[in-house]
């Protein structure tokens, strides 16, 4: 999977990534305790996502929106239910949280087949800036409140989560709460006309 993802050819990028986040819905819904055997897949592909990601966003096309996409709905995936110890590490969390919010606070590149503004959501690059925005909002709703960062796993590791979310409060919960807000605000005041 890892030469796919390195590929020079969008479309083999592509269909790796959406190998990979087929494997990782099969763990979506698992306990803590039944994520070890995705953890070499974290550790294996997660560096790769990231530099990929990072060149989507500093090649804002068509193209590299769809990948945009499918790399933050993978990492959407990977933390709905639990934070897979991987990324847990606040040295590892630190650059995805930068990646993502450099997502939802780029502007949206031009649509190149000029849509009714309605039908807006089917450019890849909108839907990339909503899955960053949900990847966001769900590390913070589970882990930017330091009190309630253990009631989501077991007795053994709520003492590890507990100790996770202090450091996400205190490292990251603020200015990704700062860059969800000002940008819903960006986005929903009307621009005023010529």
């Amino acid at each position: 999977m890892c030469t796919f993802l390195s590929s020079q050819n969008p479309a083999l990028v592509v269909a790796g990534l959406q190998v990979l986040l087929e494997i990782v819905r099969k763990y979506e819904y698992k306990e803590a305790r039944d994520l070890k055997s995705l953890e070499p897949v974290i550790h294996s592909t997660y560096p790769l996502m990231l530099q990929l990601l990072s060149h989507c966003v500093a090649n804002p096309v068509p193209e590299t929106g769809e990948a945009a996409r499918t790399i933050c709905k993978i990492v959407y995936t990977t933390i709905s239910f639990n934070l897979p110890k991987p990324l847990r590490n606040p040295a590892t969390l630190q650059p995805w949280i930068q990646a993502l919010l450099h997502v939802v606070s780029m502007p949206i590149p031009a649509d190149p087949v000029q849509r009714d503004p309605a039908e807006k959501h089917k450019f890849s690059w909108w839907n990339a800036k909503k899955w960053a925005c949900l990847c966001l909002n769900r590390l913070f709703e589970r882990y930017g409140n330091e009190a309630a960062s253990g009631h989501i796993v077991g007795k053994r590791e709520k003492a590890e989560m507990k100790e996770f979310g202090k450091v996400f409060y205190f490292s990251f919960s603020v200015r990704s709460f700062v860059v969800l807000f000002s940008n819903t605000i960006r986005l929903s005041t009307p621009k005023s006309s010529p």
